[in-house]
């Protein structure tokens, strides 16, 4: 009897505890649900930029050149699009001059490589109005991207609200001269951190122009507070005595179709 008593406080209290209960499997988050979106954002590694490098020392050349060549293709693919942010090029930069540090014994010499930069792209066309005076003539155009969160790689990225401003630049004159940053004035500050020649690393422009010579300029920055997309913005963009406005929508994608509109005043 004693047994018998035993054996039922036992079952009693197993079943109090769930252990007869069939187990529920573990749900597992599925990408949709938490807002993953790795085409969308940028898997370059920019913002561990310093880590990555760090990490690309200690494996064999040929794998960190390939690794190199990802993010480099990633960067030139998005700013391309019209993409592009100073951790982007800072990362660029930091990157190719790793690619001189590696020995390439066991993969392709450097000199056989090509380099993954953007192209230059083509001339901005007549949607965007240029404007002109005696000496100079630009066209240009502003992209804005607003801020976001998303999981690339399975790790959370802040995409910071950041904008690129593309501009044609020619010197009408048969000087020499040297042009200034332009300035962006709208309701958000728009600060230009770097202005550089498109299709290069990113080596900051000097603002020179010989005779009759045309440049195909970026000039990019993060916008001066947390910008969502489908933000409407309106901006008066003062470039040498010359004012250019545009009207364009904060994008949510790298990819995104967009079209800015933009007139001389």
């Amino acid at each position: 009897m004693f047994v018998v008593a035993m054996v039922v406080g036992l079952a009693t209290v197993a079943a109090l505890s769930g252990v007869f209960e069939p187990k529920r499997g573990r749900r597992i988050v599925q990408p949709e649900e938490r807002g993953d979106n790795k085409e969308g954002g940028c898997p370059c590694n920019c913002d561990r930029s310093e880590e990555m490098a760090k990490e690309l020392r200690s494996e064999a050349s040929g794998d960190a050149l390939a690794a190199i060549d990802r993010s480099l293709r990633t960067i030139a693919e998005r700013e391309a699009a019209g993409y592009v942010t100073e951790a982007m090029v800072t990362h660029r930069i930091r990157l190719l001059d790793l690619e001189g540090e590696l020995d390439p014994s066991d993969t392709l010499p450097l000199a056989a490589r090509s380099r993954i930069l953007p192209a230059v792209g083509a001339p901005l066309d007549a949607r965007h109005a240029a404007a002109e005076n005696a000496s100079l003539r630009t066209r240009m155009e502003l992209v804005v991207f607003g801020q976001a969160t998303e999981w690339i790689n399975d790790r959370r990225k802040l995409q910071k609200a950041c904008f690129a401003l593309s501009m044609d630049v020619e010197n009408l004159k048969t000087d020499e001269r040297v042009v200034r940053k332009p300035m962006i004035e709208a309701s958000v500050a728009f600060p230009i951190s770097r202005w550089y020649v498109r299709g290069t690393p990113g080596a900051p422009w000097d603002g020179k122009l010989r005779a009759r010579e045309k440049k195909f300029v970026y000039a990019i920055g993060y916008v001066g507070s947390a910008v969502t997309p489908e933000t409407r913005l309106d901006a008066d963009i003062h470039f040498e005595a010359m004012t250019l406005h545009t009207s364009t929508r904060a994008l949510r994608r790298w990819d995104e179709p967009h079209e800015s509109i933009t007139a001389g005043l």
